[in-house]
């Protein structure tokens, strides 16, 4: 059952053993709402602003996404989110008109979470919307059509000295990378799309992935990857 600070909320009374309960012990004692927004003056101070602004345009993907960063959190809300989230995403070749047809089995809700005990079922296109990357427009946009999820590891491990010299193993310290932009930068990317407890020291692949696409231009797909990143956090 719930414990500590949240036996105040019945909705988090999960029955022992079970998944939920398990999820809610798991984020219950992690650390959350660490994560690091981008500052500006800093950059402005370290004569890195202009380099950043020419990879961070205003209103852009990833400046929505380092300014979402330094919005405030709710813990409470935070851990019923995470141990309620799930996801389950629709194949790309496979148009939702096709699925939705009265005589298949209707799939499930592609996102799923719960806010104050009241479960929250969304199309990933909503959840695009709701987490404020994507305006309605814009589902119909280069920026949310052509969008990638991944990359080949043997594509990252390529474009990978150009940002360091040393080998990249599982995962490699950041303090590697000579350039101090990179550093400050996946830093941002590590505690916020990326997180992870507290080895936000390491590069890992999935950080080599949102660097790579900061870098170079390639539009992720935020909303796929932090849906993905959601429910791995849940299963891990």
């Amino acid at each position: 059952m719930a414990k500590g600070d949240y036996l105040g909320f019945p909705f988090m009374d999960y029955p022992n053993g079970s998944t939920k309960y398990r999820r809610f012990i798991k984020f219950r004692q992690m650390m959350l709402g660490q994560q690091r927004a981008l500052s500006w003056d800093a950059l402005r101070e370290c004569g890195k602003e202009m380099r950043a602004q020419g990879l961070i345009r205003e209103n852009s993907l990833w400046d929505r996404e380092f300014l979402e960063a330094a919005a405030s959190s709710y813990r409470t809300m935070m851990v019923e989110f995470l141990s309620m989230f799930v996801f389950h995403p629709r194949p790309a070749d496979q148009p939702n008109s096709d699925m939705d047809h009265p005589n298949v089995e209707p799939p499930p809700p592609e996102v799923s979470f719960c806010l104050f005990g009241e479960r929250q079922n969304t199309s990933l296109c909503q959840f695009a919307i709701a987490t404020g990357f994507y305006t309605e427009d814009k589902l119909v946009q280069d920026i949310y059509t052509t969008t990638i999820m991944a990359m080949p590891d043997d594509q990252l491990l390529a474009w990978w000295p150009t940002l360091c010299p040393e080998p990249f193993g599982k995962k490699v310290r950041v303090s590697l990378i000579p350039d101090p932009l990179v550093r400050y930068l996946h830093r941002c990317i590590a505690t916020s799309i990326s997180v992870r407890g507290r080895s936000n020291e390491w590069v890992r692949k999935v950080d080599l992935f949102y660097l790579y696409c900061l870098f170079t231009g390639t539009t992720c797909g935020f909303h796929h990857c932090l849906a993905k990143y959601f429910a791995s956090a849940a299963e891990a």
